[in-house]
């Protein structure tokens, strides 16, 4: 039997859903869910702590079923770690 370590498993890969067709140019076209209000707009990739912009493959796939849509207009893109 192989023996599995939790602490070694990989991270979950999150996502930024951008809009495949508005301008990056000032930055609002990212999905963004406000947690006090769970209300979803465009705006920039800037994860906080009133707002979440990054989304693993399950919340997606929640998304999707829980508003009937199949965000085709948006690309995801992995966030990537930035090391100093």
């Amino acid at each position: 039997m192989t023996e599995f370590h939790i602490d070694k498993r990989e991270p979950e890969k999150k996502y930024y859903l951008k809009h495949k067709f508005l301008s990056d140019y000032c930055g609002g076209c990212f999905l963004n869910q406000y947690f006090e209000t769970d209300d979803w707009i465009l705006d920039n990739k800037a994860h906080s702590s009133s707002c979440k912009t990054q989304f693993t493959q399950a919340e997606i796939d929640r998304i999707k079923e829980n508003y009937n849509t199949t965000l085709d207009d948006f690309e995801l893109i992995e966030v990537k770690e930035w090391k100093n």
